[in-house]
């Protein structure tokens, strides 16, 4: 097992860096055990009902936020749980990922679930394992 550290820039797309790194990398399945750092334009899915697949709704997280939690699995698609695919939109990257987040905004207001896009506010560091390939 091997530990990165990836770093996300202000402004970068966190689901295209993680896009970026995992096939830079050529790894087929990472965990992210968690991260540090602060978010922006952050958008979030949450069940809402209790039909499986479950209908989702999106909340939207405007401006900064402090990420007090972000943890998940990134695989090739082809790797991918067929019953967890419909947890992600993102059906032109070649990657599918599963992650939860939570985010606490000012008034120390906290927001989570599915994460589905955002961009770093400062800088972010991830924690990932992963099996070299």
């Amino acid at each position: 097992m091997v530990i990165y550290e990836w770093i996300i820039e202000r402004d970068e797309e966190i689901r295209m860096c993680l896009d970026q790194y995992m096939l830079e990398s050529r790894l087929q399945h990472v965990y992210i055990s968690g991260a540090v750092g602060s978010i922006k334009d952050v958008l979030l899915a949450a069940p809402a009902s209790f039909d499986i697949p479950p209908q989702l709704v999106l909340t939207n997280c405007k401006g900064p936020a402090e990420i007090t939690s972000f943890s998940g699995d990134i695989y090739l698609r082809q790797l991918a749980p067929l019953d967890e695919l419909f947890l992600d939109d993102q059906k032109t990257s070649p990657l599918f990922a599963h992650i939860h987040m939570s985010c606490a905004i000012a008034g120390g207001n906290t927001l989570g679930g599915g994460f589905r896009s955002g961009k770093a506010f400062r800088r972010i560091k991830l924690y990932v394992f992963a099996e070299p390939s």
